[in-house]
């Protein structure tokens, strides 16, 4: 399973990065990382989403890049995987952070989720593959 992310010279690399390790061994799946410098970023996934040559999850794609590639059948529709993702829809459809998470919705789909966290507080993160 691919994941593409942007990256600083301050992570961790794809080796020492505990959360990958866990993620593999709960999943037994391998996530190839393409770790972008921060700097690239934004040309290397604008290219990606062009060429329709997505990798299974990217980290980082905006509110207007959802919007526009999300009709085009890209992108999995969370909404179809209800069954699978456990409490995180009852979660991001709280009144604290409906609004947010309409923001995430195209056509009746839900094309991206809130990274959640201790403060109840959302950043946009979109992946292609939700993973439960």
């Amino acid at each position: 399973m691919t994941f593409m992310r942007s990256n600083s010279a301050a992570q961790p690399t794809a080796e020492d990065n505990k959360v990958v390790q866990l993620i593999e061994q709960k999943f037994n799946i391998h996530l190839e990382l393409q770790l972008i410098p921060d700097a690239d970023f934004n040309t290397k996934k604008s290219v990606a989403l062009a060429s329709a040559d997505l990798p299974d999850i990217i980290m980082g794609v905006n509110i207007d890049e959802l919007r526009q590639y999300a009709p085009t059948g890209e992108f999995l529709n969370l909404y179809d995987y209800q069954d699978k993702v456990g409490d995180y829809l009852g979660i991001v459809q709280a009144d604290d952070r409906a609004a947010a998470t309409k923001t995430y919705e195209v056509d009746g789909g839900m094309y991206g989720f809130q990274r959640l966290n201790e403060k109840s507080t959302y950043s946009h993160s979109r992946f292609r593959l939700f993973i439960t």
